[in-house]
């Protein structure tokens, strides 16, 4: 369109005149170049996939200095110049090209978290062994480059194949290509999909084939040889890329990079911060770099530094995940004040600010957002290449899922020893300490309930992680549940017996949450030695074993830990006031005076409170009330100085001022039990006051309603309206006021019957039947077979329904009850003659024509069905909901048969059907087999959202029922809604769970969702119910495999192909995963 901008091309190519092989200008120079340009420009259609941006350039290229400046000049990605032999043409083999690559946008591997900046490709190539055919080769290699750019795997390597094969071993026409560069492509491509033997084999022959090979080449070597574990060869092939890049230049920058990386796993953080220093300031904004020099200088202590780095971080990438994830550990290494070992001051720490520890969290909540977001989003990528033949950018895309799993792990991690430490947080600033930690640990959202949902499947999937293992313990431990977090201590004990802080949970759980005993106290000793062993250093230890002695009034055996306290931690100044204690009760009054009053003249109020007790113990009573009044003066909220007070002045018989003093400490602490049974005390033996004395010990409870008659006609008032839950609940209750009234046990019985308890609903029939309820007799026995079909037990519910008709042979809920069951078997015919039966004893029980309908319909029998239901609408006197549903179902099943037959027959029964149930809904809105039906109707129709409400509402009203959440669940699945589709099937097969298709897609929307042991777990339940089921198996295989369980897969695998025809597709992929792993 003229004036309009074009459209920028896929890839710019510049291309110069060739030379002669000496340099000197080519007669043939200019017109090889044109003619290059020409091919190229008419579209070189069997080489080229999308057009070229051609910058043809009417000069030579002397060196490569000058072809970078072009590339810079004319906003090229490549530059290509060379020389060409005498009387040479494009199109015969006589070019000798170079070729400059500097991409101007992102490559492949800067989008993949492993290799990301690690990653280097040379900037100049020599593409000739031998003199090319430039028409023939050149086209070819800028495709290829091109493709690489736009990150399309397949035809990647696909054209790096033909090229290698066809011109890298010496074609005799067209020439000999030097075939480093496309090797190096596809090891990068193997890299980011993580098939790292494969890339280490593309590299090392890149590097034979410019022996003693490149820098670039080498270093990303070394990256396959890290990957794989073989850290020393990475080392030493690091150390050939820096001596190549010595002498002929290279990617320093990602040499020093991998190198601090490689570091960084050793045990001297600072030499990695060096060699990560280095690479920031060759890539000053690097990333990954930045991260990686944040965490080292963070772990080598070097705190200020760590913290520039990061927020330089924050400014280039504030929402990238590894810049969130290392800037909150940084955050909480400077809220406890120590870089190096953060998470043991957790143990020990001050309250810690909650605002700060919210925000924190808040970062790690966007960086496990934008994670899980990333591994969704990459695996369901990797399931549309699959699903569109594009099988390599599959494997990309889950190789980049994987790598983003395991950092999503370690984000989890983080956060939920931020959800942790803001529990801690939030407990202590409620009133009482943190007594409110106990009290708030039930809740379902709490921080501590949110860490320990969070390490849950990460202690599960990685249990040989000592430090997820040892915060499961912790998490476990602050939420009271002291076995499972001895659990938990106990196995990261065993992964890593020489770290202490296992060793201190093991401890520390005990102390917090094990009765006193010898045999306790001997056994954190024991642990607490354990921890101190294995590092000196590990402070929670030391204070442990201190309030271990001083509450076992171990007085000297504390000294030595507490004195250890004073000298190396002064910080702990709790330990200080602990030391003088020690030493009043060891009678060392001068040395515990000596200890205090430092503490005290800094007005520290503990402190205070025990100089006061020390010259209560000198006989100084003036002076310890002197100082437990300034305690007082300088905090009038110091509960222990005014209980203290009050205990010194009731001794001296001043009963008022203690009774002052007392009531003021438990203004300041209402939790503060010794105050209250002071007080108590105070009031029943010197003040005479028993009243208040019992006032003071009493604790205020609530009592619930006593009538139950009133619970039960609020059962019943449930039961109408279908809310059967909380029936049961009001039912309950009146039983237990009065147990012996049977019409409230058989109304219970209702409820339970209907919220799937049928052992409970037949419990409830007897005893109301026990408790000679002649009235009731019948409908009980009804009930209990009712009970008994309900739970698919056919033999035992006909037995109920003929114990009923032997006591009333005209019972006609007794003859519906027994076609019901042979219905339930399929067994029409019978079920036809029991409805029949109960017909005939009354000819207007609407239940039964309602019940005969329902089974000639699924007999086919759709008019004589309509009859029947005709009948019951017929009659004003009967309930006719059920029959204008029953009608519905009829007309659909008689429109199922003609939709290719007779489409406007079926769309006027379908309108029917509408009609029919619509009529229900009104009368009934709470009917869920009606709801199901026209949810059924509306999706085949089209209406989706009015299919999705309706299936919702079916399965909220009948908890029973899995076929309306099966097909929520699917209609979800085929609109993308993965998290809605996986809540549906979830449901489907908590109420179904024997049905291997409900369990199969559930598989599918787990491992969309990334919850790989859930898809296992799913698909292995799919394939135990039916062995047939080769999809299933094949990606419970698939997910085994890519959560490293090997011989799982494998297994899975095998199993396919021992059942499947060797034409099976599943069984094809699984022969294809059983190559890739070996077998």
């Amino acid at each position: 369109m003229p004036g309009s901008a074009p459209e920028r091309p896929n890839l710019q190519v510049a291309v110069a005149h060739f030379t002669a092989p000496d340099g000197a200008p080519a007669p043939e120079g200019a017109s090889v170049m044109q003619a290059l340009v020409d091919e190229w420009t008419q579209g070189d259609t069997h080489r080229l996939t999308r057009p070229l941006g051609l910058i043809p350039l009417r000069q030579s290229i002397p060196d490569s200095q000058t072809a970078f400046e072009i590339a810079q000049s004319q906003r090229a990605d490549v530059v290509i110049w060379g020389s060409i032999e005498p009387g040479g043409t494009a199109n015969t083999a006589s070019l000798r090209p170079r070729l400059l690559w500097w991409p101007r946008r992102a490559l492949p591997t800067d989008r993949s978290l492993s290799v990301r900046e690690r990653l280097a490709q040379p900037v100049v190539y020599e593409l000739a062994v031998t003199p090319l055919n430039g028409q023939v080769v050149l086209g070819q290699i800028l495709n290829t480059l091109d493709l690489y750019q736009s990150a399309e795997y397949d035809a990647v390597l696909q054209s790096v194949n033909v090229l290698l094969d066809q011109y890298a071993v010496g074609y005799a026409v067209d020439g000999q290509l030097r075939p480093d560069l496309l090797l190096s492509l596809r090891g990068s491509i193997a890299s980011m999909q993580e098939q790292w033997s494969a890339a280490e084999l593309d590299y090392r022959a890149a590097i034979e084939a410019t022996s003693p090979g490149r820098a670039e080449y080498w270093n990303n070597l070394a990256v396959a040889l890290a990957a794989q574990g073989r850290i020393d060869e990475a080392g030493q092939a690091l150390n050939t890329a820096q001596a190549q890049s010595d002498q002929g230049g290279g990617n320093l920058a990602a040499i020093q990079l991998n190198r601090g990386l490689i570091r960084l796993r050793g045990p001297d953080p600072a030499a990695a911060a060096a060699s990560l220093g280095h690479a920031h300031e060759l890539l000053p904004n690097g990333v990954v770099t930045l991260v990686s020099l944040a965490e080292a200088q963070r772990r080598a202590n070097q705190f200020d530094q760590a913290v520039a780095a990061i927020n330089r971080a924050l400014e280039l990438a504030p929402n990238d995940p590894l810049v969130q994830l290392e800037s909150s550990r940084i955050e909480l290494a400077q809220l406890v004040g120590v870089g190096d070992q953060p998470l043991w001051e957790l143990e020990i720490a001050p309250e810690l600010p909650h605002d700060r520890l919210t925000a924190l969290r808040t970062r790690l909540d966007s960086a496990v957002a934008t994670l899980e977001s990333m591994v969704v989003g990459e695996r369901q990528q990797a399931a549309s290449d699959d699903a569109s033949g594009r099988p390599e950018s599959g494997r990309v895309h889950e190789g980049t899922a994987r790598q983003l799993s395991s950092l999503l792990s370690e984000a989890r991690y983080w956060r939920s020893v931020a959800l942790t430490e803001e529990g801690v947080a939030a407990a202590r600033n409620r009133p009482g300490g943190l007594r409110g930690l106990w009290n708030s640990m039930f809740g379902d959202d709490t921080p501590l309930v949110q860490a320990q949902k969070t390490l849950a499947p990460l202690a599960k999937s990685e249990e040989n992680n000592y430090d997820i293992q040892l915060q499961s313990g912790r998490v476990y431990r602050l939420l009271g549940s002291s076995k499972v977090a001895l659990d938990y201590y106990t196995r990261a004990s065993e992964i890593n017996p020489n770290r202490p802080e296992a060793w201190y949970g093991l401890a520390s759980t005990r102390w917090e949450r094990e009765a006193e005993s010898p045999e306790r106290n001997e056994a954190i000793r024991a642990w607490l030695a354990q921890s101190i062993a294995a590092d000196p250093r590990f402070t929670p230890a030391y204070l442990l074993m201190a309030r271990l002695e001083l509450r076992d009034k171990q007085w000297a055996a504390a000294l030595p830990s507490l004195q250890w306290l004073k000298l190396n931690r002064p910080d702990q100044i709790p330990a200080q006031i602990a030391l003088g204690e020690a030493q009043r009760e060891l009678g060392q009054l001068a040395e515990a005076e000596l200890t205090l009053l430092p503490l005290a003249n800094a007005n520290n109020g503990a402190a205070l409170v025990e100089l006061a007790r020390v010259y209560l113990q000198a006989s100084q009573v003036e002076a310890a009330e002197t100082v437990l009044r300034r305690a007082l003066e300088l905090d009038s909220t110091n509960a222990i100085a005014a209980y203290e007070l009050g205990r010194l002045l009731q001794n001296q018989g001043n009963y008022a001022g203690a009774e002052q003093a007392y009531t003021l400490a438990i203004a300041a602490n209402e939790a503060y039990m010794e105050a209250h049974l002071a007080l108590g005390q105070l009031y029943g033996r010197y003040l005479n006051d028993p009243q208040r004395a019992v006032t003071a010990y009493r604790r205020a409870i609530e009592a619930g309603g006593t009538d139950a008659r009133n619970f039960e006609d609020l059962g019943r008032e449930f039961l109408e309206i279908g809310q059967y839950a909380e029936a049961a609940d009001a039912l309950e209750q009146s039983i237990a006021l009065n147990p012996n009234v049977p019409e409230s046990r058989h109304a219970l019985a209702q409820a339970y019957r209907e919220l799937g308890r049928y052992d409970a609903a037949r419990e409830q029939d007897r005893a109301a039947i026990a408790r000679k309820a002649d009235g009731l007799y019948i409908d009980a026995q009804i009930g209990i077979g009712e009970s008994f079909r309900r739970q698919g037990r056919p033999d035992e519910a006909i037995e109920a329904y003929n114990v009923a008709l032997d006591a009333a042979p005209d019972s006609v809920p007794a003859y519906v009850g027994l076609g019901r069951t042979a219905a339930d078997k399929q067994d029409w015919q019978a079920a036809i003659g029991y409805y029949n039966q109960a017909l005939a004893r009354d000819a207007d029980d609407a239940n039964a024509h309602f019940w005969l309908g329902q089974a000639l319909v699924e007999q086919g029998h759709h008019e004589l069905a309509l009859a029947e239901f005709q009948l019951v609408l017929a009659n004003p006197a009967t309930s006719n909901t059920d029959a204008f549903y029953g009608a519905g179902r009829a007309y659909m099943r008689m429109a199922e048969g003609l939709y290719y037959d007779d489409p406007a027959k079926a769309a006027q029964y379908d309108a029917e059907a509408r009609s029919m149930l619509d009529a229900a809904l009104s009368r009934r809105p709470t009917f869920p087999q009606a709801l199901l039906e026209r949810g059924i109707l509306n999706e085949r129709q089209g209406q989706v959202q009015a299919a999705l409400a309706d299936y919702g509402q079916a399965a909220e009203l009948n908890q029973l029922d899995a076929t309306a959440l099966f097909l929520q669940g699917k209609l979800y699945l085929s609109l993308n809604n993965v998290a809605s589709a996986t809540e549906a099937l979830e449901n489907s097969v908590r109420r179904d769970p024997n049905s291997a298709t409900s369990l199969y897609w559930l598989g599918r929307a787990y491992r969309a969702q990334s919850r790989p042991a859930d898809a296992i777990k799913s698909f292995s339940r799919a394939v135990s119910i039916n062995g047939g089921y080769t999809e299933a198996r094949y990606f419970q295989g698939l997910t085994e495999e890519e959560e490293n369980q090997l011989e799982a897969a494998r297994s899975s695998y095998e199993a396919i192909v021992a059942q499947s025809t060797p034409d099976d597709r599943w069984r094809q992929q699984a022969e294809q995963r059983l190559r890739e792993l070996g077998q």
